[in-house]
């Protein structure tokens, strides 16, 4: 349907977005190009390669992504052969249906917006925010994970009671007994004499 759709539109016409076609891509090409160039040049004590590195790999992609756009544009303004696509085997055909057709569509257009993000990947370091943020990620998890084991080991179980809780035994009737030798002793002796609630003696 597209194909079809296609072969009706006027030839000056397609010319025309041939032309466009090219204006834009170049320009978005060439703005990676020096944004890859203004980010890399801050960088210092590095090597040459390892800091104008993805600016030549963006170079490149240019390059590559430039030659299918830029031979329609040539093909269809000087009304040569188009070596892309075979219009006796395919008069419809959307893609390449010829061995250069395939050759300029695989190792340029590919190849070239496969370095396209290669380099802007290396030029902002993405991988290594990502691998950060995801790290930072899978810490969070597991500190969560601790942190609640760590609550169900503290938390008594239903049914107990902690140590703290635990109501203290009663003084025996000896002890009690002792207590008031003691202070009939004290009313006798200079000082006194106080018990404290956990039994223990205190004398002042």
């Amino acid at each position: 349907m597209f194909a079809v759709a296609a072969n009706n539109v006027p030839s000056t016409l397609v010319d025309f977005f041939h032309g466009v076609q090219v204006a834009i891509t170049f320009a978005l090409m060439t703005n990676v190009v020096q944004f890859a160039w203004w980010t890399r040049k801050k960088i210092k004590n590095v090597s040459h390669c390892s800091r104008f590195g993805p600016v030549y790999l963006l170079m490149l992609s240019t390059v590559l992504v430039m030659v299918q756009p830029t031979c329609m544009l040539v093909i269809s303004s000087f009304q040569i052969s188009n070596f892309f696509f075979d219009g006796d085997s395919n008069p419809n055909a959307l893609v390449p249906n010829t061995t250069t057709g395939w050759l300029i569509q695989v190792f340029c257009t590919y190849l070239g917006y496969v370095t396209l993000f290669v380099g802007v990947f290396w030029t902002t370091k993405l991988h290594v925010k990502i691998a950060k943020k995801w790290r930072e990620i899978r810490t969070g998890e597991v500190l969560v994970v601790e942190k609640i084991a760590k609550t169900k080991t503290e938390t008594p179980q239903a049914g107990t009671v902690s140590q703290d809780a635990q109501p203290k035994p009663k003084a025996s009737a000896e002890w009690n007994a002792f207590v008031d030798n003691l202070y009939e002793e004290q009313e006798q002796q200079p000082g006194s004499v106080s018990v404290s609630a956990g039994g223990d003696l205190l004398r002042v």
